[in-house]
């Protein structure tokens, strides 16, 4: 616990250090240094999540599969929604752990062809129908809804047609990560909306 604790508190100090960098040379005002302390948190999140996704790639021997994964997932779940973790430690560690478990499935659970090509289509719907979903640690408004759900129904629906194409070509290490990748967007903006409800 104490060394979790520390681990905080150095991320925390690392982003106000470089948050404090950054205003001593430019011209930002004061009042800016929060905005620059939260995006330099976004930043380091973002440089540990790559490392993270590497390095379990490589350990557990999926590394290409967590590297079509990452794209796959990053570049739909900006535009989806879905569960944000309250703080940015909170968001790596959850990012942690859903990356070590996606791997483990890649790793060790076959999905039959039927499967794969099912729970695609049940998650091109959920897109379709209910990204982007917001929550209370990041709300969208209505502007930002209309050009979010036009995106991730683009980006999704293309995942999608590469995915089933490339499982009747046989590239099954390229259906992997994109199947896992869509599926976990899916499952987080699930719990968003269920958290929602609650």
């Amino acid at each position: 616990m104490t060394s979790f604790r520390q681990g905080v508190t150095m991320f925390e100090k690392t982003a106000n250090l470089i948050a404090k960098n950054i205003m001593e040379h430019s011209s930002a005002n004061a009042e800016d240094f929060e905005v620059h302390v939260f995006g330099a948190q976004q930043g380091l999140v973002i440089l540990l999540n790559i490392i993270t996704f590497v390095v379990i790639g490589l350990l557990v021997g999926v590394f290409w599969q967590i590297v079509i994964f990452a794209c796959a997932y990053i570049s739909l779940r900006v535009y989806t929604g879905g569960y944000h973790a309250s703080t940015p430690v909170r968001c790596y560690i959850m990012s942690t752990v859903m990356i070590l478990f996606f791997a483990l499935l890649m790793r060790f659970v076959v999905v039959e062809p039927y499967a794969v090509v099912s729970l695609l289509a049940l998650c091109g719907l959920a897109i379709c129908f209910a990204a982007p979903i917001d929550n209370e640690n990041k709300r969208l408004d209505s502007d930002e809804k209309r050009v979010y759900k036009r995106r991730a129904v683009i980006i999704g629906a293309a995942q999608i047609t590469i995915a089933l194409v490339c499982l009747w070509l046989g590239f099954n290490i390229v259906v992997s990560g994109i199947f896992w990748a869509v599926s976990s967007v899916t499952i987080l903006m699930g719990v968003a909306a269920v958290t929602e409800i609650d």
